[in-house]
């Protein structure tokens, strides 16, 4: 079959035939699901309960959506709305609420929440009632006599992850589903991730079955992704060619495999991902021209490539044309997505819709991003709220906001943000030269500043005033020391020349009788002189001490060029750049998997005092680092030769950012150093702001030449 199991009418179809990266609607055809439709309901008919368990992303809530519900109509059982346990109460004031178990609460506003208002069971009667007792009544509405009636519990790994330590609530909701699931009349599918199946060991003993009957939904196989991509085009008239269709489905399957012997090489796996491929073939057709009939191969090919790539780039696309439209800027909606829709476990959280603004943010350009369906909005019992449309758009928003934050906001709104973040430490202020540069670009743009980052600036500047005041105190305290040093010293001295004139007005004879007692006082005032010119080069050495450590501390300051989730981002496609792409220059001459072969890669780094944690990071990144003593001419500089691949550069410089250094030049050497010179030269600078750095982004998507012509050299980022 080529269409869907169920061909129910659809809604009103949207410009783009693609869902993009939120789940399919009921209505909504869904190609390439019908087998695992059929078994899954088979099975489901078979055995009453089924527990239904895929990878992230597999598009388990599309397929109970477009295809599974509207079968079971079929079959003459009728379903209940699909239950959300995290489903949240309206925040009224209600004693009734606030003592309510909250996933059963969270249960009963999935189900009741879709119907009229009119035949709402009012919130504090239904948070009086067990779930057995809702069904039960539910059970006589005229839908449901002579029938079986159908729960499916969607996203069911949320009762495990919402709060780990809430055991007795959890019990007491897997009390209530077991005790409702022992009238054989109503069925129950439980869908959830994969990855959270064995932590429900605990309470599956609670519930009849022990959902001892499980299907799991694999990711999409080559022939079921062919048809997710061609049929919904070829419905709106446009047909792939073949060619074009085979590309894109390889290009989105292909993966990297380490051979024995080191060396990686590129092959096709069995499966493709639905959320890639749903946003692959989305940015694809957004980008077609207007009466396009045909997609030909290299249009296809060039829409798919890294698909967080593609997913950040589609939410970048969407801000920035909301951003446009709806006259908010860009900075705000992108705060707004990451802060209140991404918690800090880097898990999606829910916003409460509120007149005009919703958590700081217009509800204009809120509807823009549902709009793109980068966001949900879920209506309960006359409210809603809205969330990211799937778990997949986390990264990729963390990473494109923190390029774009990289690219077009100033170190002192940049600093601000993670200053804010990291619960305002006072070692992320800033103090010396990046806060007198910071005080100049505010006073130019003091309009564009957030009210966070102007309290930022003045912390920065009170750490400043009273940092200086220390300094000062500290300075005064020793000259203050070194003054009663002196003092004593000419005190003495004067009693030695006094003490020398009385005897010098004696006899010979007291003289004579004197001299030895005389010689033995110079001789301990001589020791005492040495003590004291000893503890004076000890002062003077704490001094040198307490300057040094004055100088330490604003190079501390200054040397935080780069925010820590750059760092982390820098890291994270360190670590993953080398197994997973493979550059060469034209020609073949670098790149070459052979070249793995080879000794290991030189790093000559040119430093007048190297970072013995730098060399380290880069031993682990498997180059052999040899110091060069000089500060080289060009600072924050990478130069190589011309038998290094632009995997092996990349991952230099992004190693170096993860190390919290600029790098703000790559260039090759001049090709009298050797065809096949397997040496690279770094050289860094943390004082040397007068250039942008590369930043991850940039470097992922850089080519690099292999000339030393100036003109083939890339230019610095702006």
């Amino acid at each position: 079959m080529t269409g869907p199991m169920n061909e129910p009418t659809a809604p009103e179809p949207e410009s783009n035939p693609y869902v993009g990266p939120r789940a399919f609607l009921p209505g909504e055809p869904l190609f390439g699901r019908d087998r695992e439709a059929r078994e899954l309901l088979a099975l489901w008919l078979a055995e009453r309960v089924v527990l239904l368990h895929s990878p992230s992303g597999a598009g388990k809530t599309s397929l109970i959506q477009a295809l599974l519900l509207a079968a079971l109509k079929g079959e003459e059982i009728e379903s209940l709305p699909v239950i959300r346990v995290s489903a949240e109460a309206p925040p009224r004031d209600c004693p009734e609420v606030r003592s309510a178990n909250r996933y059963v609460l969270g249960a009963l506003l999935s189900m009741d929440g879709a119907r009229p208002a009119e035949r709402q069971i009012p919130i504090a009667e239904l948070a009086a009632l067990s779930l057995d007792a809702y069904l039960t009544r539910r059970a006589g509405e005229e839908r449901f006599k002579g029938k079986p009636m159908a729960l499916v519990f969607d996203q069911f790994e949320e009762i495990l992850h919402l709060d780990p330590t809430d055991v007795a609530a959890k019990e007491e909701l897997f009390d209530q589903v077991g005790a409702a699931l022992r009238n054989r009349d109503r069925w129950a599918l439980f869908s959830m991730r994969e990855d959270y199946v064995g932590a429900l060991e605990p309470y599956v003993r609670r519930l009849p079955t022990r959902l001892r009957t499980a299907f799991r939904l694999d990711l999409l196989g080559e022939t079921a992704a062919r048809l997710a991509i061609v049929e919904p085009a070829r419905r709106r008239g446009v047909e792939f060619d073949p060619a074009a269709a085979t590309a894109l489905v390889d290009d989105l399957r292909t993966v990297w495999v380490q051979r024995p012997d080191g060396t990686r090489e590129q092959q096709l796996g069995p499966h493709i991902e639905p959320v890639q491929l749903q946003v692959v073939c989305h940015r694809l057709w957004s980008r077609l021209p207007p009466g396009a009939k045909v997609i030909r191969p290299e249009k296809s090919t060039a829409a798919s490539g890294d698909v967080d790539v593609a997913l950040a780039g589609y939410y970048a696309d969407s801000v920035t044309a909301i951003a446009a439209k709806d006259g908010v800027a860009e900075r705000v909606i992108r705060e707004w997505t990451e802060s209140q829709l991404i918690t800090e476990q880097r898990t999606r959280g829910q916003v409460l819709f509120a007149p005009e603004k919703s958590q700081g943010l217009e509800n204009a350009a809120i509807q823009g991003l549902v709009d793109a369906h980068l966001v949900r909005e879920d209506r309960r019992r006359g409210f809603t709220w809205y969330e990211l449309a799937h778990d997949r758009l986390i990264i990729p928003v963390l990473t494109d906001n923190a390029a774009w934050t990289a690219a077009n906001l100033h170190d002192l709104q940049r600093q601000a943000g993670l200053w804010a973040r990291q619960g305002r430490p006072a070692g992320l202020l800033m103090v010396g030269p990046g806060l007198r540069d910071a005080e100049t670009w505010a006073g130019a743009h003091g309009a564009e500043l957030l009210p966070v980052e102007s309290e930022f600036l003045a912390a920065s500047r009170a750490a400043r005033d009273q940092w200086g005041k220390e300094l000062e105190s500290r300075r005064n305290a020793a000259e203050l020391e070194r003054q009663q040093r002196e003092n004593r010293r000419f005190r003495r001295m004067l009693a030695v020349s006094s003490a020398l004139a009385v005897l010098a007005l004696g006899g010979l004879t007291a003289t004579l009788l004197s001299w030895r007692a005389e010689e033995k006082t110079r001789q301990e005032l001589a020791s005492k002189d040495q003590q004291l010119v000893s503890k004076d080069q000890q002062l003077v050495s704490k001094d040198q001490q307490l300057d040094h450590k004055d100088e330490q501390l604003v190079k501390i300051y200054k040397k935080d060029l780069l925010p820590t989730r750059v760092r982390e981002e820098a890291r994270s496609a360190a670590e993953r750049v080398r197994p997973q792409i493979t550059y060469s220059f034209p020609g073949g001459v670098a790149g070459d998997p052979a070249g793995s072969e080879e000794a290991p890669i030189l790093v000559q780094y040119a430093s007048l005092k190297p970072d013995s944690s730098l060399i380290k990071l880069l031993n682990s990144r498997g180059f052999k680092v040899k110091p060069i003593h000089g500060k080289h001419d060009a600072p924050n500089c990478i130069w190589y030769g011309a038998g290094i691949g632009q995997d092996d550069v990349k991952q230099l410089a992004l190693t170096l950012l993860e190390a919290g250094f600029k790098v703000q030049r790559i260039t090759p050497f001049k090709e009298s150093r050797g065809k096949h010179l397997r040496v690279m030269t770094i050289a860094t600078d943390p004082d040397f702001l007068a250039e942008a750095s590369y930043t991850v982004e940039s470097l992922q998507t850089l080519k690099l030449p292999r000339s030393a012509d100036p003109k083939a050299t890339p230019a610095p980022p702006d």
